[in-house]
This record gives structure tokens, C-alpha cells and sequence, in this order.
């Protein structure tokens, strides 16, 4: 028996697919760039610089990382109406 891919199952699992990268990828950052800020404060002797600046540059990246995700589905939405409009 074959299964007929519907486009909601196709886009459900995208979104569930883009939640998950966004999460890793929010944890990651925050964890990494605190804890290398720590790391810097400690190895420099400054009191919370490195590690002010750590969550800031894991908040540019958070908000880079949501740039590429709402680029790439507007690019697959577009697609999928010019493929709409050619059918």
C-alpha cells in the first residue's frame, strides 16, 4: 500500500523540524557564549564583560538563526504557489 504525502504532513513536519533546529540552536548558543564569557572574565580578571558580551552575541546569533528560518519558508511558500499557479 502507498501513502499519499498530503502537503500539511510535508508542512507540519518542516515546522516541527524548524522548532526543534531553533530550539538546539538557541541552547547551544546561550550555553556556549556564556560559558566562554565566563571563561574570558575569569582568565582576564574582569568582572562580568566577556560574559555580557557572550549573551549578547548569542542573541545576534538566536535572531540570525530566525532570519534563515523565515527565509527559507518564505522562499518554500513561494515555490509552492508558483507550482500552484503553474498546475
Amino acid at each position: 500500500m502507498s501513502e499519499d504525502k498530503k502537503p500539511e504532513d510535508n508542512s507540519s513536519r518542516r515546522s516541527v523540524n524548524d522548532a526543534m533546529t531553533l530550539g538546539i540552536s538557541f541552547a547551544v548558543a546561550f550555553i556556549g557564549f556564556t560559558f566562554l564569557g565566563v571563561w574570558l572574565d575569569e582568565k582576564f580578571q574582569t568582572n562580568f564583560l566577556f560574559t555580557l558580551a557572550g549573551v549578547c552575541l548569542a542573541f545576534v546569533f538566536v535572531i540570525y538563526e530566525i532570519w534563515k528560518i523565515c527565509q527559507k519558508t518564505l522562499e518554500d511558500e513561494k515555490k509552492e504557489n508558483d507550482n500552484d499557479k503553474t498546475d
